[in-house]
């Protein structure tokens, strides 16, 4: 046998081994790919029923903040209610002061004279003898 003989068999034995690797790596790669159709086929499946219940999330998360919002709107206008309350019945306080303090003064000042005068009379008459 030459060796152009020899080195045509060793081609032709790589060239049929070589066959056979890239249809083993074609079997590899189209088991992979069946995977992956598989996988994918699984997430599109979860993924569905995940999404519906992100949106009734999402929905029930809206109801809430708007309930919020209108509880923090109301809550506001009772704040403001009670500031203006509270302002009314300062004024009211500063009317009734101005208004009572002159005869107060004047009616606490007549009983103090009228105590002390009978404190002085009462020494005197009632005094042991």
């Amino acid at each position: 046998m030459a060796l152009w003989e020899i080195a045509l068999v060793v081609l032709a034995l790589l060239a049929i081994l070589w066959t056979f690797g890239v249809i083993w790596f074609m079997r590899g790669l189209g088991q992979t790919v069946g995977r992956i159709d598989r996988l994918l086929g699984a997430i599109e499946a979860d993924l569905g029923p995940v999404l519906a219940e992100a949106k009734d999330t999402a929905r029930n998360l809206n109801r809430a903040s708007a309930g919020v919002a209108a509880g923090v709107s109301r809550a506001a206008r009772t704040i403001e209610s009670v500031q203006d309350l509270s302002r009314r019945f300062q004024g009211a306080s500063a009317i009734l002061r101005m208004a009572a303090a002159q005869p107060l003064v004047t009616f606490a000042s007549f009983f103090t004279g009228v105590r002390m005068g009978v404190r002085a009379l009462r020494r005197p008459l009632f005094r042991r003898r």
